[in-house]
Protein backbone atom coordinates (compact mmCIF):
# COMPACT_ATOMS: atom_id res chain seq x y z
CA UNK A 1 0.00 0.00 0.00
CA UNK A 2 1.06 3.25 -1.04
CA UNK A 3 0.91 6.04 1.69
CA UNK A 4 1.23 10.21 0.90
CA UNK A 5 1.75 12.28 3.66
CA UNK A 6 2.71 16.10 3.79
CA UNK A 7 5.51 15.60 4.98
CA UNK A 8 8.33 16.86 2.47
CA UNK A 9 6.11 18.28 0.27
CA UNK A 10 7.79 21.60 -0.15
CA UNK A 11 10.41 19.54 -2.27
CA UNK A 12 13.22 19.76 0.24
CA UNK A 13 16.28 20.30 -1.37
CA UNK A 14 18.80 19.69 1.40
CA UNK A 15 20.36 16.19 -0.15
CA UNK A 16 19.24 16.64 -3.50
CA UNK A 17 21.40 20.18 -3.68
CA UNK A 18 23.96 17.49 -3.40
CA UNK A 19 23.50 15.86 -6.50
CA UNK A 20 25.52 16.96 -9.84
CA UNK A 21 25.22 15.83 -13.17
CA UNK A 22 27.74 13.17 -14.24
CA UNK A 23 28.38 9.61 -15.26
CA UNK A 24 27.02 10.97 -18.34
CA UNK A 25 26.74 9.09 -21.67
CA UNK A 26 26.53 10.76 -25.31
CA UNK A 27 24.39 9.18 -28.20
CA UNK A 28 24.18 10.49 -31.65
CA UNK A 29 22.38 9.96 -34.84
CA UNK A 30 21.52 11.58 -37.79
CA UNK A 31 17.90 11.44 -39.08
CA UNK A 32 16.75 12.31 -43.03
CA UNK A 33 16.07 15.82 -42.72
CA UNK A 34 15.54 18.87 -40.27
CA UNK A 35 12.58 19.42 -38.31
CA UNK A 36 11.00 22.88 -36.78
CA UNK A 37 8.92 21.54 -33.23
CA UNK A 38 5.70 22.49 -34.86
CA UNK A 39 6.43 19.13 -36.65
CA UNK A 40 7.42 17.37 -33.87
CA UNK A 41 5.71 15.70 -30.95
CA UNK A 42 6.89 16.13 -27.20
CA UNK A 43 4.21 13.38 -25.26
CA UNK A 44 7.16 10.23 -25.56
CA UNK A 45 8.92 12.63 -22.91
CA UNK A 46 8.35 11.20 -19.34
CA UNK A 47 9.67 10.78 -15.68
CA UNK A 48 8.40 8.69 -12.93
CA UNK A 49 9.65 8.02 -9.51
CA UNK A 50 9.56 4.20 -9.69
CA UNK A 51 7.49 1.23 -10.49
CA UNK A 52 7.43 -2.65 -9.20
CA UNK A 53 6.75 -5.69 -10.14
CA UNK A 54 7.49 -8.79 -8.13
CA UNK A 55 6.39 -12.49 -7.14
CA UNK A 56 6.36 -14.25 -4.16
CA UNK A 57 6.06 -17.39 -3.18
CA UNK A 58 3.63 -17.29 0.20
CA UNK A 59 3.91 -13.31 0.69
CA UNK A 60 1.23 -11.17 -1.89
CA UNK A 61 2.58 -9.98 -5.44
CA UNK A 62 4.24 -6.30 -4.64
CA UNK A 63 2.82 -3.98 -7.63
CA UNK A 64 3.46 -0.62 -8.01
CA UNK A 65 2.64 1.49 -11.10
CA UNK A 66 4.65 4.17 -12.21
CA UNK A 67 4.76 6.73 -9.44
CA UNK A 68 4.39 10.90 -10.09
CA UNK A 69 4.38 10.44 -13.49
CA UNK A 70 5.11 13.68 -15.43
CA UNK A 71 4.79 13.45 -19.08
CA UNK A 72 5.01 16.51 -21.14
CA UNK A 73 1.34 17.34 -23.31
CA UNK A 74 0.99 17.15 -27.40
CA UNK A 75 2.12 20.66 -27.61
CA UNK A 76 4.17 22.16 -24.52
CA UNK A 77 5.09 25.56 -23.96
CA UNK A 78 8.60 26.51 -24.48
CA UNK A 79 10.88 27.18 -21.55
CA UNK A 80 7.77 25.83 -18.98
CA UNK A 81 8.75 23.09 -16.67
CA UNK A 82 5.87 20.82 -15.98
CA UNK A 83 6.02 18.60 -12.70
CA UNK A 84 4.47 16.13 -10.64
CA UNK A 85 5.52 14.60 -7.04
CA UNK A 86 4.37 13.05 -4.13
CA UNK A 87 5.42 13.47 -0.64
CA UNK A 88 6.36 9.51 0.39
CA UNK A 89 6.10 5.97 -1.42
CA UNK A 90 5.84 2.50 0.70
CA UNK A 91 5.10 -0.59 -1.14
CA UNK A 92 4.52 -4.09 0.77
CA UNK A 93 1.64 -5.83 2.49
CA UNK A 94 0.15 -4.48 4.99
CA UNK A 95 0.92 -7.16 7.61
CA UNK A 96 5.31 -6.28 6.42
CA UNK A 97 5.00 -2.78 6.37
CA UNK A 98 7.78 -2.16 9.04
CA UNK A 99 10.29 -3.93 6.61
CA UNK A 100 8.75 -2.65 3.26
CA UNK A 101 9.59 -4.12 -0.26
CA UNK A 102 10.11 -0.19 -1.68
CA UNK A 103 9.95 3.14 0.31
CA UNK A 104 10.63 6.67 -0.38
CA UNK A 105 10.67 10.10 0.62
CA UNK A 106 9.96 13.31 -0.99
CA UNK A 107 9.56 12.35 -5.09
CA UNK A 108 10.05 15.08 -7.52
CA UNK A 109 9.42 14.56 -11.72
CA UNK A 110 9.98 17.25 -14.12
CA UNK A 111 10.61 18.06 -17.70
CA UNK A 112 10.64 21.01 -20.47
CA UNK A 113 11.20 21.57 -24.04
CA UNK A 114 12.87 24.51 -25.58
CA UNK A 115 11.96 25.07 -29.15
CA UNK A 116 11.85 28.67 -31.36
CA UNK A 117 8.50 28.24 -33.67
CA UNK A 118 9.26 31.38 -35.08
CA UNK A 119 12.74 30.18 -36.17
CA UNK A 120 12.78 27.01 -38.13
CA UNK A 121 17.08 26.67 -37.89
CA UNK A 122 16.54 26.51 -33.75
CA UNK A 123 17.80 23.18 -31.97
CA UNK A 124 15.00 21.88 -30.47
CA UNK A 125 15.72 20.33 -26.80
CA UNK A 126 13.70 17.85 -24.15
CA UNK A 127 15.14 17.73 -20.41
CA UNK A 128 13.43 14.75 -18.13
CA UNK A 129 14.44 14.53 -14.54
CA UNK A 130 13.52 12.23 -11.68
CA UNK A 131 14.17 12.90 -7.94
CA UNK A 132 14.09 11.09 -5.09
CA UNK A 133 14.94 10.72 -1.07
CA UNK A 134 15.99 8.42 1.55
CA UNK A 135 14.96 5.38 -1.01
CA UNK A 136 15.40 1.68 0.55
CA UNK A 137 14.58 -1.35 -1.42
CA UNK A 138 13.96 -4.89 0.33
CA UNK A 139 15.45 -5.75 3.10
CA UNK A 140 17.34 -8.45 4.40
CA UNK A 141 17.10 -9.85 8.08
CA UNK A 142 19.50 -12.20 8.07
CA UNK A 143 22.40 -9.03 7.37
CA UNK A 144 19.84 -6.27 8.74
CA UNK A 145 21.03 -4.63 5.63
CA UNK A 146 18.98 -3.34 2.49
CA UNK A 147 19.44 -4.66 -0.99
CA UNK A 148 19.80 -1.07 -1.92
CA UNK A 149 19.52 2.16 0.33
CA UNK A 150 20.28 5.41 -0.87
CA UNK A 151 19.54 8.81 0.78
CA UNK A 152 18.73 10.95 -2.71
CA UNK A 153 18.50 9.74 -6.44
CA UNK A 154 18.52 12.58 -8.86
CA UNK A 155 17.95 10.92 -12.90
CA UNK A 156 18.39 12.85 -15.87
CA UNK A 157 17.58 12.78 -19.43
CA UNK A 158 18.21 15.41 -22.81
CA UNK A 159 17.97 14.70 -26.17
CA UNK A 160 18.34 17.92 -28.52
CA UNK A 161 17.61 17.72 -32.34
CA UNK A 162 19.39 20.40 -34.52
CA UNK A 163 18.39 22.24 -37.17
CA UNK A 164 20.45 19.92 -39.46
CA UNK A 165 18.22 16.85 -38.20
CA UNK A 166 20.92 15.28 -36.14
CA UNK A 167 19.85 13.99 -32.82
CA UNK A 168 22.11 14.14 -29.48
CA UNK A 169 21.25 12.43 -26.29
CA UNK A 170 22.73 12.70 -22.68
CA UNK A 171 21.97 10.84 -19.72
CA UNK A 172 23.39 10.92 -16.06
CA UNK A 173 22.73 9.49 -12.64
CA UNK A 174 24.04 11.24 -8.93
CA UNK A 175 23.02 8.62 -6.22
CA UNK A 176 24.04 10.03 -2.87
CA UNK A 177 24.91 7.74 -0.30
CA UNK A 178 24.14 4.50 -2.17
CA UNK A 179 24.98 1.12 -0.99
CA UNK A 180 23.81 -2.06 -2.33
CA UNK A 181 23.88 -4.85 0.17
CA UNK A 182 25.40 -2.81 2.47
CA UNK A 183 28.75 -1.44 0.25
CA UNK A 184 29.52 2.34 -0.44
CA UNK A 185 29.23 2.55 -4.31
CA UNK A 186 29.94 5.50 -6.81
CA UNK A 187 27.67 7.99 -5.80
CA UNK A 188 28.18 8.69 -9.67
CA UNK A 189 27.92 5.23 -11.26
CA UNK A 190 29.30 4.76 -15.12
CA UNK A 191 26.47 4.25 -17.50
CA UNK A 192 25.12 0.57 -17.24
CA UNK A 193 26.92 -0.52 -13.83
CA UNK A 194 25.83 -3.72 -13.04
CA UNK A 195 26.31 -5.56 -9.46
CA UNK A 196 25.55 -9.15 -9.06
CA UNK A 197 23.55 -9.96 -6.09
CA UNK A 198 23.92 -13.90 -6.19
CA UNK A 199 25.06 -16.80 -8.44
CA UNK A 200 21.53 -16.84 -9.80
CA UNK A 201 21.41 -13.73 -12.12
CA UNK A 202 20.03 -11.43 -9.57
CA UNK A 203 21.45 -7.86 -9.81
CA UNK A 204 21.45 -4.06 -9.48
CA UNK A 205 21.95 -1.62 -12.42
CA UNK A 206 22.97 1.67 -11.56
CA UNK A 207 22.64 4.85 -13.95
CA UNK A 208 20.73 2.03 -16.76
CA UNK A 209 21.50 3.98 -20.27
CA UNK A 210 19.10 2.78 -23.12
CA UNK A 211 18.77 4.16 -26.54
CA UNK A 212 14.77 5.40 -27.49
CA UNK A 213 14.54 4.19 -31.27
CA UNK A 214 11.66 4.40 -34.08
CA UNK A 215 10.57 1.48 -35.83
CA UNK A 216 12.93 2.15 -38.52
CA UNK A 217 15.61 1.94 -35.87
CA UNK A 218 16.82 5.56 -35.72
CA UNK A 219 17.98 6.95 -32.65
CA UNK A 220 14.83 9.41 -31.25
CA UNK A 221 15.73 9.76 -27.46
CA UNK A 222 17.02 8.48 -24.06
CA UNK A 223 15.65 6.28 -21.25
CA UNK A 224 17.69 6.78 -17.50
CA UNK A 225 16.87 4.58 -14.85
CA UNK A 226 18.83 5.43 -11.70
CA UNK A 227 18.41 2.10 -9.75
CA UNK A 228 17.20 -1.04 -11.58
CA UNK A 229 17.06 -4.34 -9.54
CA UNK A 230 16.30 -7.70 -11.11
CA UNK A 231 15.78 -10.63 -9.15
CA UNK A 232 15.85 -14.00 -9.80
CA UNK A 233 14.51 -16.18 -6.44
CA UNK A 234 16.46 -13.29 -4.92
CA UNK A 235 15.23 -13.54 -0.69
CA UNK A 236 11.93 -15.14 -2.29
CA UNK A 237 11.54 -12.42 -4.91
CA UNK A 238 11.52 -12.50 -8.65
CA UNK A 239 10.54 -9.54 -10.75
CA UNK A 240 11.80 -5.74 -11.58
CA UNK A 241 12.02 -2.81 -9.13
CA UNK A 242 12.87 0.66 -11.05
CA UNK A 243 13.68 3.81 -9.30
CA UNK A 244 14.41 7.39 -10.98
CA UNK A 245 13.12 6.76 -14.59
CA UNK A 246 13.40 9.39 -17.39
CA UNK A 247 12.83 9.71 -20.64
CA UNK A 248 13.46 11.97 -23.66
CA UNK A 249 12.51 11.63 -27.26
CA UNK A 250 11.93 13.91 -29.92
CA UNK A 251 9.40 12.09 -32.07
CA UNK A 252 7.15 13.17 -35.25
CA UNK A 253 3.79 14.77 -34.76
CA UNK A 254 0.85 12.69 -35.64
CA UNK A 255 -1.99 14.40 -34.09
CA UNK A 256 -3.18 15.93 -30.78
CA UNK A 257 -5.08 13.45 -28.79
CA UNK A 258 -5.16 14.72 -24.97
CA UNK A 259 -6.78 12.29 -22.51
CA UNK A 260 -5.44 11.47 -19.38
CA UNK A 261 -6.45 10.01 -16.07
CA UNK A 262 -6.06 10.53 -12.75
CA UNK A 263 -7.20 9.69 -9.17
CA UNK A 264 -6.47 12.13 -6.74
CA UNK A 265 -4.83 15.66 -6.87
CA UNK A 266 -4.35 18.73 -4.07
CA UNK A 267 -3.19 21.57 -4.60
CA UNK A 268 -3.06 25.40 -3.48
CA UNK A 269 -3.67 28.09 -6.18
CA UNK A 270 -1.32 27.05 -9.11
CA UNK A 271 0.94 24.90 -6.41
CA UNK A 272 0.55 21.29 -5.98
CA UNK A 273 1.07 20.22 -2.31
CA UNK A 274 -0.21 16.44 -4.10
CA UNK A 275 0.58 15.65 -7.39
CA UNK A 276 -2.04 14.07 -9.83
CA UNK A 277 -1.43 10.31 -8.46
CA UNK A 278 -2.40 7.41 -10.80
CA UNK A 279 -1.72 9.52 -13.51
CA UNK A 280 -2.09 7.89 -16.84
CA UNK A 281 -1.54 10.02 -20.61
CA UNK A 282 -3.05 9.19 -23.54
CA UNK A 283 -0.04 9.16 -26.60
CA UNK A 284 -0.52 12.29 -28.89
CA UNK A 285 -1.20 9.78 -31.85
CA UNK A 286 -3.77 7.65 -30.18
CA UNK A 287 -3.68 3.70 -28.73
CA UNK A 288 -5.25 2.61 -32.37
CA UNK A 289 -8.30 1.79 -30.58
CA UNK A 290 -6.93 -0.21 -27.83
CA UNK A 291 -7.28 0.58 -23.97
CA UNK A 292 -4.80 1.04 -21.72
CA UNK A 293 -4.94 0.71 -18.54
CA UNK A 294 -2.95 1.33 -15.13
CA UNK A 295 -4.05 -0.02 -11.66
CA UNK A 296 -2.61 1.59 -8.41
CA UNK A 297 -2.11 0.86 -5.15
CA UNK A 298 -4.52 2.94 -2.40
CA UNK A 299 -3.41 6.49 -1.36
CA UNK A 300 -4.06 8.37 1.70
CA UNK A 301 -3.03 11.83 2.05
CA UNK A 302 -2.44 13.50 5.85
CA UNK A 303 -5.57 16.02 6.02
CA UNK A 304 -7.38 14.89 3.27
CA UNK A 305 -8.24 11.39 3.03
CA UNK A 306 -7.71 8.19 1.36
CA UNK A 307 -9.06 6.66 -2.10
CA UNK A 308 -8.05 2.74 -3.08
CA UNK A 309 -7.81 0.60 -5.51
CA UNK A 310 -7.81 3.21 -8.14
CA UNK A 311 -7.74 2.53 -11.87
CA UNK A 312 -6.81 4.91 -15.18
CA UNK A 313 -7.87 3.95 -18.65
CA UNK A 314 -7.24 5.78 -21.81
CA UNK A 315 -8.31 5.08 -25.66
CA UNK A 316 -8.08 6.90 -28.68
CA UNK A 317 -7.91 6.59 -32.13
CA UNK A 318 -7.82 8.36 -35.61
CA UNK A 319 -9.10 7.93 -38.54
CA UNK A 320 -8.53 10.10 -41.83
CA UNK A 321 -10.78 8.75 -44.04
CA UNK A 322 -14.32 9.67 -43.47
CA UNK A 323 -12.23 11.70 -41.02
CA UNK A 324 -13.47 10.56 -37.44
CA UNK A 325 -11.02 11.28 -34.41
CA UNK A 326 -12.04 10.19 -30.63
CA UNK A 327 -10.41 9.52 -27.00
CA UNK A 328 -11.56 9.17 -24.18
CA UNK A 329 -10.50 8.43 -19.82
CA UNK A 330 -11.71 6.81 -17.44
CA UNK A 331 -10.83 7.32 -13.66
CA UNK A 332 -12.42 4.80 -11.06
CA UNK A 333 -11.57 4.66 -7.31
CA UNK A 334 -13.45 2.98 -4.16
CA UNK A 335 -13.39 3.11 -0.51
CA UNK A 336 -13.24 6.67 -0.84
CA UNK A 337 -13.52 8.70 3.15
CA UNK A 338 -12.65 12.02 3.08
CA UNK A 339 -11.79 14.91 5.44
CA UNK A 340 -12.54 13.16 8.36
CA UNK A 341 -15.55 10.72 7.36
CA UNK A 342 -16.98 14.38 6.02
CA UNK A 343 -17.31 12.44 2.52
CA UNK A 344 -17.20 8.77 1.77
CA UNK A 345 -18.55 6.15 -1.29
CA UNK A 346 -18.20 2.88 -2.27
CA UNK A 347 -16.74 3.60 -5.64
CA UNK A 348 -16.63 6.75 -8.11
CA UNK A 349 -15.98 6.82 -11.90
CA UNK A 350 -15.38 9.32 -13.95
CA UNK A 351 -15.70 9.37 -17.44
CA UNK A 352 -14.67 11.97 -20.46
CA UNK A 353 -14.98 11.66 -24.23
CA UNK A 354 -14.55 14.01 -27.31
CA UNK A 355 -15.03 12.92 -30.82
CA UNK A 356 -14.31 15.22 -33.85
CA UNK A 357 -15.29 14.76 -36.91
CA UNK A 358 -16.37 16.83 -40.18
CA UNK A 359 -18.96 18.01 -38.76
CA UNK A 360 -17.30 18.98 -35.86
CA UNK A 361 -16.59 18.39 -31.90
CA UNK A 362 -19.14 16.93 -29.26
CA UNK A 363 -18.29 15.30 -26.18
CA UNK A 364 -20.04 12.98 -23.36
CA UNK A 365 -19.20 11.70 -19.88
CA UNK A 366 -19.88 8.23 -20.68
CA UNK A 367 -18.08 5.91 -23.23
CA UNK A 368 -21.03 5.07 -26.26
CA UNK A 369 -21.84 1.53 -26.40
CA UNK A 370 -19.58 -0.74 -28.47
CA UNK A 371 -19.22 -4.73 -28.73
CA UNK A 372 -15.41 -4.04 -29.31
CA UNK A 373 -14.87 -1.72 -26.30
CA UNK A 374 -14.13 -3.11 -22.95
CA UNK A 375 -15.81 -0.26 -21.01
CA UNK A 376 -18.29 -0.57 -23.49
CA UNK A 377 -21.51 1.83 -21.52
CA UNK A 378 -19.03 2.82 -19.05
CA UNK A 379 -20.84 6.25 -17.56
CA UNK A 380 -19.76 8.62 -15.15
CA UNK A 381 -21.18 7.91 -11.24
CA UNK A 382 -20.77 7.86 -7.33
CA UNK A 383 -22.58 4.83 -5.52
CA UNK A 384 -23.53 5.46 -2.14
CA UNK A 385 -21.62 8.80 -2.10
CA UNK A 386 -22.85 10.13 1.48
CA UNK A 387 -21.88 14.11 2.44
CA UNK A 388 -22.44 14.77 6.25
CA UNK A 389 -24.46 12.11 6.04
CA UNK A 390 -26.99 13.00 2.93
CA UNK A 391 -27.16 10.22 0.59
CA UNK A 392 -26.17 11.69 -2.86
CA UNK A 393 -28.00 10.34 -5.77
CA UNK A 394 -25.06 7.97 -8.16
CA UNK A 395 -26.29 9.96 -10.86
CA UNK A 396 -25.78 13.30 -10.16
CA UNK A 397 -26.51 16.17 -12.07
CA UNK A 398 -23.18 18.03 -13.43
CA UNK A 399 -21.49 20.54 -11.58
CA UNK A 400 -23.83 19.99 -8.22
CA UNK A 401 -22.50 22.30 -5.49
CA UNK A 402 -23.07 22.04 -1.77
CA UNK A 403 -21.85 23.43 1.28
CA UNK A 404 -19.30 21.94 3.38
CA UNK A 405 -20.11 23.21 6.96
CA UNK A 406 -15.97 24.37 8.46
CA UNK A 407 -14.35 23.61 5.55
CA UNK A 408 -15.98 25.35 1.94
CA UNK A 409 -17.78 23.54 -1.00
CA UNK A 410 -17.72 20.38 -3.03
CA UNK A 411 -18.97 20.55 -6.67
CA UNK A 412 -19.85 16.72 -7.82
CA UNK A 413 -19.48 15.79 -11.31
CA UNK A 414 -18.03 18.95 -12.34
CA UNK A 415 -18.02 18.85 -16.05
CA UNK A 416 -16.04 21.84 -18.22
CA UNK A 417 -15.42 22.33 -21.42
CA UNK A 418 -12.32 24.27 -22.75
CA UNK A 419 -10.09 25.92 -25.72
CA UNK A 420 -7.21 23.39 -25.17
CA UNK A 421 -6.90 23.81 -21.59
CA UNK A 422 -8.12 27.54 -20.94
CA UNK A 423 -11.21 29.25 -20.78
CA UNK A 424 -13.04 26.86 -18.94
CA UNK A 425 -16.62 26.70 -18.94
CA UNK A 426 -18.93 24.76 -16.84
CA UNK A 427 -21.42 23.03 -18.98
CA UNK A 428 -25.35 23.50 -18.08
CA UNK A 429 -28.52 21.88 -18.97
CA UNK A 430 -28.95 24.21 -21.92
CA UNK A 431 -25.39 23.41 -23.19
CA UNK A 432 -24.29 20.30 -22.30
CA UNK A 433 -21.77 19.21 -24.44
CA UNK A 434 -18.35 21.02 -24.98
CA UNK A 435 -20.05 21.75 -28.65
CA UNK A 436 -19.54 24.89 -28.60
CA UNK A 437 -17.08 26.77 -31.76
CA UNK A 438 -13.66 25.51 -31.10
CA UNK A 439 -14.29 24.19 -27.53
CA UNK A 440 -11.96 21.06 -27.98
CA UNK A 441 -11.11 19.84 -24.41
CA UNK A 442 -13.76 18.23 -21.53
CA UNK A 443 -12.93 17.74 -18.03
CA UNK A 444 -14.92 15.38 -15.32
CA UNK A 445 -14.35 15.45 -12.33
CA UNK A 446 -16.47 12.82 -9.92
CA UNK A 447 -15.81 14.95 -6.82
CA UNK A 448 -13.83 18.82 -6.24
CA UNK A 449 -13.64 20.51 -2.75
CA UNK A 450 -12.45 23.73 -2.40
CA UNK A 451 -11.60 25.11 1.42
CA UNK A 452 -12.50 27.92 2.09
CA UNK A 453 -12.62 28.51 5.82
CA UNK A 454 -9.32 29.70 7.06
CA UNK A 455 -10.25 27.58 10.76
CA UNK A 456 -11.35 24.42 8.88
CA UNK A 457 -10.98 21.47 11.32
CA UNK A 458 -8.72 19.46 8.79
CA UNK A 459 -5.91 22.19 8.84
CA UNK A 460 -5.95 22.92 5.28
CA UNK A 461 -4.51 25.82 4.33
CA UNK A 462 -6.72 28.66 2.51
CA UNK A 463 -7.90 28.27 -1.08
CA UNK A 464 -6.67 24.39 -0.97
CA UNK A 465 -8.58 22.17 -3.93
CA UNK A 466 -9.18 18.80 -3.99
CA UNK A 467 -9.81 16.72 -6.80
CA UNK A 468 -10.82 13.25 -6.76
CA UNK A 469 -11.33 11.15 -9.83
CA UNK A 470 -10.88 12.87 -12.51
CA UNK A 471 -10.94 12.47 -16.70
CA UNK A 472 -10.32 14.69 -19.06
CA UNK A 473 -10.32 14.47 -23.02
CA UNK A 474 -9.51 16.23 -26.24
CA UNK A 475 -8.82 16.69 -29.23
CA UNK A 476 -6.30 19.90 -30.32
CA UNK A 477 -6.32 21.49 -33.55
Amino acid sequence: MSHLTDAGLKRRRGRLSRLTVAAAVLISAATAAPASADTVGFSGSRAYGANAKLVHPTLPDPTLGNVATQQLPCVPRSGTTYTNQVAQVMLGSKSSSANPVLSTGTVVNSGVATFDLADPASAISVVERSQAETVRIIHNAITNTNVVAADAVDVKAQVTRNADGSVHTKGSTALVGIKVLGIARSETPAANTTIPLDLSGSKVVLNEQEAIRNSSGVVIGIKVTGIHVKLINFLGYTGDIRVGVAMASITPAIARLEASAYALRAQVGSTATVGRQNLLVLPCSGTGGIERSQAGVGLTQTGIGSVELPLSVVNGKLVKSPFTTYDYAISRTAQVNLLGGAITADAITSVSRTARTSSGVSSVAEVPASPATPSSGTATSLVNLVINGQLISASVAPNTKLDLPGIGRVTLNRQRCSRNGSSFRETTASSPTCAASRETRFEVIAVVIEVTDPTNVMGLALGTTIEVAAAISGVSD
